[in-house]
């Protein structure tokens, strides 16, 4: 059970639901309302609709493999829906570095740029050896700066670790640098998750008040806008976190 912003509260047991099969692109939203549950659609199911909805069991910004092992430990089964058979999408999830001519991704696996098409030859062990340290808070930010530059925001592990640096700025009130941070995720989030995600959704709202306290308007007003596309659909124009947003335009 989670509250209007995403975050859990709660655990609960709800049959109906449990009976909604899994998609890593699923094709609707979970909306709880105190103790109640909606399930809302992203986009238009074909008949029969209940047979063909689909929610997420797991987290989409992952490699395959992953994904579908631990959709087989927790729920026995394989899954092989669209994002399952991206095979460039999860190249670049498993593991991609920062091209050195144009800054462009490159996945490891196949060792070329796939904006400039140059090939590429770089030993990056050493930095991703950095994402299996027990860093300090205080160590997150100095290593966040070496890695964004040899490892690509599409990787998953730049992903979780970009995740970390932007709690870290939060913790520490340094908005500049967590809007920095949040800006490059927001472009893998852009590649992995579907364009009426509420994870895509919530990310844009964070980008949002920020930008409105760095007085950055203009940026202020297309996050937002792109919010309200996603949570008019989403949660609709009723729920809490639509009117949080319309209070939060209100501020500029």
């Amino acid at each position: 059970i989670t509250d209007c912003m995403g975050t859990s509260v709660g655990t609960g047991l709800y049959l109906g639901l449990s009976a909604v099969d899994h998609s890593c692109t699923p094709n609707v939203n979970v909306v709880f309302s105190g103790t109640d549950v909606e399930l809302r659609a992203l986009e238009t199911i074909p008949a029969p609709v209940f047979t063909n909805t689909r929610v997420s069991y797991n987290n989409s910004v992952l490699p395959t493999k992953l994904r579908q092992a631990r959709l087989m430990e927790d729920y026995f089964f394989t899954c092989s829906c669209e994002l399952c058979n991206s095979k460039e999408k999860d190249m670049f999830c498993r593991g991609a570095t920062v091209c050195v001519s144009c800054k462009g991704p490159v996945a490891e696996m196949e060792g070329k740029c796939s904006v400039c098409q140059k090939l590429q030859a770089l030993d990056i062990s050493k930095e991703k050896g950095i994402f299996f340290e027990n860093l300090e808070d205080s160590q997150v930010l100095k290593a966040y700066q070496l890695l964004r530059t040899k490892i690509h925001i599409y990787d998953y592990k730049m992903v979780e670790f970009s995740e970390r640096a932007m709690a870290v700025c939060l913790s520490e009130e340094n908005y500049e640098k967590f809007y920095q941070i949040g800006e490059s995720l927001l472009t893998a989030y852009k590649l992995y998750f579907s364009p009426n995600s509420t994870s895509l959704g919530l990310h844009l709202a964070k980008l949002a008040k920020v930008a409105i306290f760095l007085n950055q308007t203009e940026e202020a007003i297309l996050y937002l806008k792109q919010c309200f596309d996603i949570f008019k659909l989403s949660h609709g124009e009723d729920s809490k976190l639509y009117q949080y947003l319309i209070s939060l335009r209100d501020t500029i």
